[in-house]
């Protein structure tokens, strides 16, 4: 993770990837004091495989003691020292040229920090309570606080450097600041829509294996206690298709009755939604956006993707889409 240490203080800071140093404090990502820091003073940049310096200033930037050309990017390797405004003034080290990450920097002694990636539980799977996640949907990341359970669905955007609260811990939110919406999507990319879910579900009901067809491919996700939530929306949603709802109607079912079909706390549920979406993101690549596998709206829940077949032993009980029986 690409970090910087002010020799000084000892103080060590994660860069973003366009990380300005100065003296204005609204518009910098490193706020420098000294009398001869300018406003903008220097940027330091990642560039997707390196780090690089760039002198923005009145009274310039040293790099390893000489001076930079302004307005010039120059290449920055793992040692390097820094000065701005004079030769030996605010020294820095550019500690780890490792690429930028988004994390929640601990502000409590004692607690640690959280890199994040696609999903990160907090403070672990197994007891969560946050999720944060990144959503290709919304192309940003989100955060939601399990513990409300699914009071309609309750998701809100993280903010580069606001401070998230939780029984008396602290941390600040930290984003590198990518411009994934300027991502050309991969050539590959495609949706859960794509797939054929297919559930066999025990006949107690106590076991339910998910595979996924596409093609000629067939995956295997094995049994999890979150695959008979799948299921069940699953279920619904075929059953409203085959009594003739229209697909933007088909499968929506209240928070509150879905905890009472499975004999849950809306709590549990919602930690086993995110964990459905962390197994598909794990299993089938984060350029898919596993939000549509349960979707939300206000004090509801439905099952997203469009092509199901659920098996009860051996007989296909439920389907979607619904196939009009043979005439007799």
């Amino acid at each position: 993770m690409g970090t910087i240490l002010n020799e000084q203080t000892g103080e060590r800071f994660p860069l973003r990837s366009h990380h300005i140093f100065g003296r204005d404090a609204d518009k910098v990502d490193t706020c420098l004091y000294q009398a001869l820091i300018s406003r903008l003073h220097a940027s330091v940049e990642w560039t997707g495989q390196s780090w690089r310096i760039r002198d923005l200033s009145t009274n310039g930037t040293w790099h390893n003691g000489k001076s930079l050309p302004r307005n010039t990017p120059m290449p920055l390797a793992a040692g390097d020292r820094l000065n701005f405004g004079a030769p030996g003034e605010s020294p820095w080290i550019l500690e780890d040229c490792g690429p930028p990450v988004s994390l929640l920097k601990a502000l409590t002694p004692g607690e640690d920090d959280y890199e994040l990636d696609q999903f990160r539980f907090i403070p672990g799977e197994l007891n969560p309570q946050w999720v944060v996640f990144y959503s290709r949907n919304e192309a940003r990341w989100m955060y939601s606080t399990l513990g409300d359970g699914l009071q309609g669905g309750h998701e809100e955007k993280l903010v580069h450097g606001e401070v998230l609260s939780h029984n008396g811990r602290r941390w600040r939110v930290f984003l590198t600041g990518e411009n994934h919406e300027t991502q050309l999507p991969a050539a590959n990319q495609h949706s859960l829509d794509d797939y054929e879910f297919l559930f066999d579900v025990t006949l107690d009901e106590e076991c339910t294996r998910i595979k996924l067809r596409r093609d000629q491919e067939l995956l295997d996700l094995g049994e999890r206690s979150h695959h008979y939530l799948l299921m069940h929306l699953a279920r619904v949603r075929a059953r409203d298709a085959r009594d003739g709802l229209d697909k933007r109607s088909q499968g929506w079912i209240s928070n509150e009755d879905l905890a009472h079909d499975l004999g849950l706390e809306q709590a549990h549920l919602n930690i086993m939604v995110y964990r459905a979406r962390k197994q598909f993101t794990d299993e089938l690549g984060d350029d898919l956006d596993c939000q549509h596998l349960v979707e939300r709206r206000k004090g509801r829940v439905r099952f997203g993707p469009v092509q199901c077949k659920v098996f009860k032993g051996e007989q296909l009980t439920d389907e979607l889409p619904c196939h009009p029986s043979p005439a007799g």
